[in-house]
């Protein structure tokens, strides 16, 4: 276990039994609402494990396999003019990347706690499944985030926590481009990545021929695994896949990796990289064009085909 892990599970260790480590001591009011601002900057986006599960599974050109983890998609989206106060988030997570799975939904209220030394998150849910209307889970499901090592940290007390009278157990760590969760003590982490959305423009040409590329279809996707099929003319369905790539050497670099495959087969039909945080990139096999933008980027001409 490498020393940043072991110093994460003390931290949270020591959140669960006192609620207030030591190293908090010092944050006082005027320290605690530059961390909510930094949190409010840090956590709305959409994460994902997708590269956790490609190692799990011996690599990117294996069949996925779902144990001992699961592939899990968040969205966590700042909510505008809550009753509930001014620094809302909505939280839903789903299974596989797939909106239709929903395995949580929670509204987080976040403020600062002066006498915990740390930031509260209270949590809702929604009454019913697909009910706007929210309840409280109530103080013991407070979760108390605290700034430890450049990231947020917390726990909740074990077993102090119930939903639908079952005790409920949960871990986080937030940092400027990850939030990674653990359902119980002493459980490994979901360790998700932030994921960023592309526009791609894709261009087709039966015979390869470029000189007589043409325009077929935009499709949008993110870069944590995220996947665009294609209904090519020849009556093949291709499926795009951007996603994250951490290779032996440099071990602090990551890549986003790009691959085109047809639908359903592992083994790619070509797949290419960009360097580090690349916002543009493109794949050129003659008959098979694609673009790609990172959100915010300027589409120049193709922006006629967004």
């Amino acid at each position: 276990m490498s020393c940043r892990r072991i110093a994460t599970a003390w931290v949270l260790a020591t959140l669960a039994v006192t609620g207030s480590p030591i190293v908090a001591a010092a944050h006082g009011e005027y320290d605690l609402k530059a961390q909510l601002q930094t949190l409010m900057q840090w956590w709305p986006g959409e994460y994902d494990n997708h590269e956790q599960i490609v190692r799990q599974s011996g690599g990117g050109l294996s069949p996925a396999t779902d144990s001992p983890f699961y592939r899990v998609h968040s969205r966590y989206e700042r909510v505008a003019g809550s009753p509930l106060g001014a620094h809302v988030l909505s939280v839903v997570d789903y299974r596989d990347d797939d909106p239709g799975k929903v395995l949580r939904a929670r509204t987080y209220v976040i403020s600062v706690d002066t006498t915990a030394r740390a930031l509260r998150v209270a949590q809702y849910m929604p009454k019913a499944a697909g009910s706007a209307e929210l309840v409280p889970l109530g103080a013991p499901c407070d979760l108390l985030l605290h700034f430890i090592g450049g990231q947020f940290e917390g726990a909740l007390p074990e077993k102090a926590c119930k939903v639908d009278g079952k005790p409920v157990d949960y871990s986080v760590v937030v940092g400027p481009r990850y939030t990674w969760y653990r359902e119980r003590p002493g459980q490994e982490w979901f360790e998700q990545t932030r994921a960023r959305p592309f526009t791609c423009m894709v261009q087709e040409s039966a015979d390869g021929d470029m000189r007589k590329t043409r325009f077929l279809k935009t499709i949008r996707l993110h870069d944590q695994g995220g996947e665009a099929d294609i209904p090519w003319p020849d009556g093949r369905t291709l499926t795009f896949t951007i996603h994250a790539r951490a290779f032996t050497s440099p071990p602090e670099r990551e890549y986003p990796l790009f691959r085109i495959h047809e639908k359903g087969k592992d083994v790619p039909i070509a797949y290419a990289y960009a360097v580090d945080d690349a916002a543009r990139f493109g794949l050129n096999l003659g008959w098979f064009y694609i673009r790609c933008y990172a959100d915010g980027e300027e589409l120049g001409t193709d922006a006629a085909y967004k």
